[in-house]
């Protein structure tokens, strides 16, 4: 039992042995801790992709990852121990100064910073840095670590989107079709300049308000038809419009309209487009008046051609008849009875002849084939011509002609048109004056047109035969008051005399009051 009696002091050495090997122990086991975490961080800081580093306050660079020779080009070696400041892009430099400042000014992680640095062959690499800063235990500051990340890729394909953006924004913006978008709401969420333009307002006044503030009610519905279909239907739609343009002129367009969506298929706006069709839609009517017009012309022509079988084949009837009895009763009748009939057939053929001459000097007239030649005319002078040819015709029927206010007026006229529109004139107020008739031809002027008037005191007209006189149409031909007949064609012929010289005719006339018949020519002042 003595021997395993220990002493005081025997204790206490073996006890601090005790604590030596324990402390040698826990001092071992730390050290093979730490080393063991060294190791793994240092494992995942060598085999990140982007770049580990740390810098001194002045910008020394102390420490970068193995990553820097993969993204950079240069060992790390060649940086370490360097200033960063001539690794970044000139541009760039003052922003990542700031940014270092404010990180260690503030103590805080500041959004990341985004900058170009070189490559070890010249060229530029975007990077995305977050750092942060580090403190000792009086809080001042030691350095800082950061983590920078290669962005160039995304960058690349940022910068195309905005260059595609921005080149499709100026097409869109210049172009010549006006483009327009709608929000879900029906206000305009964007319009371009020549949207603005067709509307009469600025681009910035459009935004936010609704079609009905522009084109009125009635309008704006009819254009938001368009897009509440395509909102609900989610399908592109098209619909034509017409405007009416700050010259106060029509304009037509077609809009499509298309809806924008977003990833989940909903509809974030709708985009549309219009294209100008005026010139094609002015054809479009223009043919189709054309063919309205080619329609009525062909009936008129129809009408006409049995007008004027009719008034062809009464006068020949006539003629032959008459020249029939006398064949065979030539023996049988006196002289006076011969000579009776002879007369009627003569004035049978003479009418007949007439209206033949009516009728080709009618389609020559209607095809352009007579020629226009204007020349400046003395109205007097052109006027005696005629009156006295119808000289007999008056004397006939005791009708005088009077010629009033026309001296020292001066027509631009072709001569053998404005000769025709007289004499078919005149010879109607004569055929339809009853005996001692009167009839006035006078005129005025504006100083571009002069107005011609024949006026007589005859048998006048009902509205509904002014209406027909000259339309093709409604050919109209009656007996005058000595019986006199007529092919109804005079008139036609005095229209398309009268317009080929862009003037116009008109009658005025009341039953039993006579008529005014009136026509304008371009008139040339005196000495001119």
């Amino acid at each position: 039992m003595s021997t395993e009696k220990r002493t005081y002091e025997e204790l206490l050495f073996e006890n601090e042995n005790l604590k030596k090997c324990l402390s040698e122990l826990e001092d071992n086991s730390l050290h093979t801790g730490l080393s063991k975490s060294e190791e793994k961080y240092r494992a995942l800081v060598n085999n990140v992709k982007s770049i580990i580093y740390t810098l001194e306050n002045d910008g020394t660079v102390t420490y970068v990852s193995p990553s820097w020779k993969h993204l950079l080009g240069h060992d790390p070696d060649e940086i370490i121990g360097t200033n960063f400041a001539p690794l970044i892009y000139p541009e760039d430099l003052p922003n990542c100064i700031d940014f270092l400042r404010k990180t260690a000014d503030t103590g805080t992680i500041q959004p990341d910073q985004e900058y170009r640095i070189f490559h070890k062959d010249g060229s530029l690499r975007w990077h995305r840095s977050v750092v942060t800063p580090f403190f000792d235990d009086q809080n001042q500051f030691l350095y800082f670590i950061g983590n920078a990340t290669d962005i160039t890729k995304r960058k690349s394909v940022e910068q195309a989107l905005n260059d595609s953006e921005e080149k499709y924004r100026t097409l869109v913006q210049f172009s010549g079709d006006p483009i327009f978008c709608f929000n879900p709401d029906e206000t305009y969420r964007f319009v371009n300049e020549a949207f603005a333009k067709v509307v009469g307002r600025q681009a910035k006044d459009i935004i936010g308000i609704t079609p009905h503030s522009i084109f009125g009610y009635e309008e704006g519905e009819n254009r938001l038809r368009l897009v509440r279909q395509v909102l609900k239907s989610g399908e592109k739609g098209e619909i034509e419009v017409v405007v009416v343009l700050p010259s106060g002129k029509k304009a037509y367009f077609i809009t499509i309209a298309d809806p924008v969506k977003d990833d989940h298929g909903n509809i974030c706006w709708v985009s549309c487009i219009s294209k100008n069709i005026t010139a094609r839609k002015e054809d479009e009517l223009l043919i189709k008046q054309q063919n309205n017009e080619l329609q009525k012309l062909n009936a008129d022509k129809d009408r006409f051609m049995t007008i004027l079988a009719h008034d062809l084949r009464s006068p020949f009837n006539s003629i032959l008849g008459l020249l029939d009895l006398l064949i065979r009763n030539i023996h049988k009748y006196d002289i006076n009875k011969i000579e009776k009939q002879i007369n009627t057939v003569n004035n049978s053929a003479k009418a007949t002849y007439r209206l033949l001459e009516d009728v080709l000097l009618w389609i020559r007239a209607n095809s352009g084939k007579i020629p226009y030649e204007p020349q400046k005319l003395s109205l007097t002078n052109i006027c005696l011509e005629v009156t006295e040819n119808l000289e007999l015709a008056a004397n006939t029927k005791q009708i005088s002609i009077n010629q009033l206010a026309l001296a020292g007026i001066n027509v631009f006229a072709d001569i053998n048109m404005l000769t025709t529109i007289l004499r078919n004139i005149i010879s109607n107020a004569i055929k339809f004056s009853n005996l001692g008739g009167l009839v006035n031809i006078s005129s005025s002027t504006d100083h571009e047109m002069a107005t011609i008037t024949v006026s007589d005191n005859g048998i006048g007209m009902a509205p509904e035969i002014i209406a027909k006189l000259f339309d093709l149409s409604g050919l109209y031909t009656t007996k005058g008051t000595g019986n006199e007949s007529g092919t109804g064609l005079g008139l036609l012929i005095c229209k398309e005399f009268v317009e080929r010289h862009g003037g116009k005719i008109w009658v005025e006339s009341e039953v039993g009051k006579g008529a005014d018949f009136r026509f304008t020519l371009p008139c040339l002042e005196e000495g001119s």
